[in-house]
Parts: C-alpha cells; sequence; structure tokens
C-alpha cells in the first residue's frame, strides 16, 4: 500500500518530519569541454526561505568526491559568491536543500560570470 499526500501550499510538514528537498545543478556555461574560470554565481529565493547553498568545482561528474563550499542560508533572499582567483574547472555544481518546517522556498534563478579558458 502506498503512501497519498495532498499538495497544500501551508503545508511544510510530513506529519510533523520536515519535507527534504535538494536541488542540483551542473554548469558548463555552455562548452563542457573547456575549462572556465568562474568569478561569480548569484542566487534568487524567495525572503524568509531557510534553504542552504553548496557550490563545487570539478573536472568529472563523480558526486561523490566533490569538495563542497558552503555559501550559507539564502534567508535574505539573494546569495552572491565571489569565487577565490584560482577556482577552475569544466563544471560548477550547485546544490541548493531545504527541510524546514517553518517557510516554503521558492528558487527563481541565478546568474553566472566565467572566463573560458582553453588549455593547451
Amino acid at each position: 500500500n502506498g503512501q497519498c499526500y495532498q499538495m497544500d501550499n501551508t503545508v511544510f510538514t510530513d506529519n510533523g518530519d520536515p519535507i527534504h528537498c535538494e536541488m542540483v545543478f551542473v554548469f558548463t556555461y555552455g562548452q563542457p569541454e573547456f575549462e572556465k574560470k568562474w568569478n561569480w554565481w548569484r542566487g534568487v529565493f524567495n525572503p524568509g526561505c531557510q534553504a542552504k547553498v553548496q557550490v563545487a568545482c570539478s573536472n568529472v561528474f563523480t558526486y561523490e568526491n566533490l569538495k563542497w563550499f558552503d555559501l550559507g542560508d539564502v534567508s535574505s533572499g539573494a546569495v552572491e559568491f565571489r569565487f577565490p582567483p584560482e577556482s577552475q574547472s569544466r563544471f560548477l555544481f550547485v546544490r541548493i536543500y531545504e527541510s524546514s518546517t517553518n517557510s516554503k522556498m521558492n528558487y527563481y534563478g541565478c546568474s553566472i560570470s566565467a572566463a573560458v579558458e582553453a588549455i593547451e
């Protein structure tokens, strides 16, 4: 027997337990074959949400080996991260996760700045 859930805009728990949400995005900046020097990442959310964001740079898709860098929560509605100068990779991973019982999360989108580096 399966469980049935009713979606409601005011419910943030599953019988009192937080509903966990996790999204992982992979950005290639349109050219997965080249390395990029990542400059910054900006994300926009609904103010008051309790989601947290992490980023990781990698040249491979092996998720288990990613070294995540915490950007913190997005309760202000926006988060911006300026990458250290040595942040260079083919792929940028962004992980957004939330398990609050107090508020809902809306992720509206992001913008990225990077420079494509042709490696000889």
